[in-house]
């Protein structure tokens, strides 16, 4: 078909030259019948159909052989970026605040407190505080006053050395009026006791965390007391510690306190109780326990008391329960300060300044379950020379003497924290105690059953309003006294049932209210001494 194509377009191109070279042939007329007309025929499609190659199943095993090489690959380490956690916004912080008030039956009310300075550089605080009540026209001479101040600075050094400075002064009284009032009448000069303390301390540690993990301290701290009957009390202790941590968990530690107490009565020779106190102790905190190991090394008047410092903790089911063990021993001083601090009655001349030697055995479970945190203890302790309180009898004022006797003391005790609603928490004690004397009949003047309930409600408003709503309740046994035979008897128990408020107006100005003894009992806590009953308190409130 292509050859016969060609040749006709050959036959074409070639006509004109033909026709010019054939210029003698004569004229004559041509007639085309038909034009040529080339025409291929149909042929019949040919499909052809692709097919497979057949499957090979058969199975095969590769062997593979990749040597062995090590690449040492440079790489810049992965910068670490920390991962914002979202916290609760905090309240906002003031430098000071002021707070007056007034109450029945007759009492005026003032504190104060105000701090200053650079943190990074300095940090200077005063606070004061005045409370009194006097319910002398219900029952006679029944007062109290205490009015203390305190001056404080905390200095930060380049190096992370930090030192603490404080010095303060404290005036308490206290009236004596367990008498008899049907018989007697006493005017208010010859009921008073009255105690002046000056006490100052100082401190020097680290303020940041050292190089070789070690921290440390050295304190000093002093104190001068005297009342209204010419005894005088000073104390003056020293204490030193230093801690090397390894591995960021294992403390290692080391406490020295060195406590010199004398005590100079107005009709009695001069006392001495001093103390002398090595404690060193290893902790090894493990992944679901610790244990710490330790002593308390005494030495008191020339003679050496090894005491056990032992406690171990392991998590039985992570934060919800842990469980914990311990044996401790220490010396606790009963100086005139402190038996004062704790019954106000004492006769000042009646009594030796002695070291309560004591060593417990305890265990009990802790932990935090959703919304409450626990804990619970079972614990039995010996107590060589427990100050216990009698009245003399003798004494026209009813005024306690202080009695020394050696006590065994069973005591189960718990505490439970909750936050059942949002602003709401609830805490919650209670201690159960079980003495048992050597020589006296009973624990005189020590209650055997404290419970303790707190409950606040905190009302957020828009804006700077605010309001907080409280209560509480105090249940304590009554404690033992001796009767004139000789025998036990347990004073009335104390059913303390208060509550208060506060109420803010702006963020600086607010308003207080507090009303307790809202049963108006009158409870004697030491025998003869019987309490204020219902009182009132309440005034305002600055921040700035």
């Amino acid at each position: 078909m292509r050859k016969i194509k060609s040749l006709i377009l050959y036959i074409f191109a070639l006509a004109p030259f033909a026709a010019f070279a054939q210029k003698d042939v004569p004229s004559q007329s041509q007639d085309v019948i038909k034009n040529f007309d080339a025409k291929l025929l149909e042929t019949e499609r040919i499909n052809v159909n692709p097919v497979l190659p057949a499957v090979d199943t058969a199975t095969k095993a590769q062997a593979y052989t990749i040597p062995n090489k090590v690449l040492n690959v440079d790489y810049t380490a992965p910068r670490m970026r920390p991962v914002a956690i979202k916290t609760e916004k905090l309240p906002p912080q003031y430098k000071g605040y002021a707070k007056a008030g007034y109450g029945l039956p007759n009492s005026p009310y003032l504190e104060g407190a105000y701090r200053f300075g650079d943190p990074r550089k300095y940090l200077v605080g005063l606070k004061l505080k005045h409370h009194s009540a006097d319910n002398g026209k219900a029952l006679e001479n029944q007062r109290f006053s205490t009015t203390n101040g305190e001056l404080n600075g905390t200095f930060y050094a380049q190096a992370g050395l930090a030192v603490d400075a404080k010095i303060g002064y404290d005036n308490n009284t206290r009236q004596f009026y367990g008498y008899n009032h049907d018989k007697f009448s006493y005017a208010r000069e010859d009921t008073k006791q009255k105690f002046n303390t000056l006490s100052a301390g100082a401190k020097v540690y680290n303020s940041a965390r050292t190089v070789a993990d070690f921290n440390y301290a050295l304190g000093l701290n002093f104190y001068n007391m005297n009342d209204n009957f010419s005894n005088k009390e000073t104390d003056f202790n020293i204490r030193a510690e230093a801690t090397k941590w390894f591995s960021e968990k294992h403390p290692l530690s080391i406490v020295l306190r060195t406590e010199f107490t004398t005590l100079s009565p107005k009709s009695d020779k001069t006392q001495n109780l001093n103390n002398i106190i090595l404690n060193p102790s290893f902790t090894f905190k493990g992944d679901a326990f610790s244990i710490r190991a330790g002593a308390n090394l005494v030495s008191h008047k020339d003679v050496f008391y090894p005491l056990p410092d032992i406690e171990a903790n392991a998590n039985i089911a992570g934060n919800i329960i842990q469980a914990f063990a311990g044996w401790k021993g220490d010396f606790v001083k009963n100086s005139y300060r402190n038996l004062s601090n704790y019954n106000p009655f004492i006769a000042p001349d009646s009594f030796a300044i002695k070291n309560t030697v004591k060593t417990e055995y305890y265990g009990g479970v802790k932990g935090s379950i959703s919304l409450f945190d626990y804990s619970a203890q079972v614990g039995f302790s010996d107590n060589k020379n427990l100050a216990l309180f009698l009245p003399d009898t003798t004494d026209k004022y009813r005024r306690f003497d202080v009695l020394y006797d050696t006590v065994k003391i069973f005591n189960i005790r718990g505490a439970i924290t909750m936050h059942p609603i949002k602003n709401m928490e609830l805490v919650a004690t209670a201690s159960q105690n079980i003495y048992t004397a050597n020589n006296q009949k009973a624990a005189w003047g020590l209650p055997s059953t404290d419970i303790n309930v707190a409950a606040k409600y905190t009302v957020v408003s828009k804006g700077d309003q605010t309001a907080l709503a409280k209560a509480s309740l105090f249940v304590q046994n009554g404690v033992p006294v001796k009767t004139k035979t000789g025998d036990i008897q347990r004073l009335n128990p104390l059913f303390d049932i208060n509550i208060g408020g506060e109420y803010w107006f702006s963020k600086n100005i607010g308003a207080f209210l507090d009303i307790n003894n809202l049963l108006n009992l009158k409870r004697e806590r030491w025998q003869n001494y019987p309490n204020l009953g219902m009182n009132i308190l309440g005034g305002f409130t600055a921040r700035f």
